[in-house]
């Protein structure tokens, strides 16, 4: 049987690339519980609300990506444009390795499209 811990984790996994295939707003509680192989209620024992569950997928990318953002600030020279080209290597580096890992890089709060979705014709586009 797995452990609780394994079980919040395998909820975050399965979250973090269902969103990054498909978006947060095409994706259920219920269909990442399924992908799981959990009862929902398993899943809102872990996270109360869809929010929470984003928050804690956005909260995981951020730590594993700012792990390599101090890394690659640490191996760089004290030049400063050094250091900008270390982070965005770093930054691009793990985007892609792991795209759909890297969903939040796409911005979704600016309403840019995850990695693997097709862009709306009406995205950005302004009427003349």
């Amino acid at each position: 049987m797995a452990s609780r811990s394994s079980t919040r984790q395998r909820i975050l996994d399965a979250a973090t690339d269902l969103f990054g295939a498909r978006g947060t707003e095409a994706v259920s509680l219920d269909q990442i519980a399924a992908e799981v192989g959990v009862a929902k209620q398993t899943l809102l024992y872990w996270f109360p609300s869809k929010d929470d569950l984003v928050g804690a997928v956005l909260g995981a990318a951020v730590a594993e990506l700012s792990v390599g953002i101090e890394a690659a600030i640490r191996a760089s020279t004290d030049d400063p444009l050094d250091r900008v080209e270390s982070v965005v290597r770093a930054v691009f580096r793990q985007a892609v390795k792991a795209p759909v890992q890297y969903w939040p890089l796409s911005c979704p709060w600016l309403k840019l499209p995850s990695p693997t979705m097709k862009p709306s014709p009406t995205v950005n586009s302004r009427a003349p």
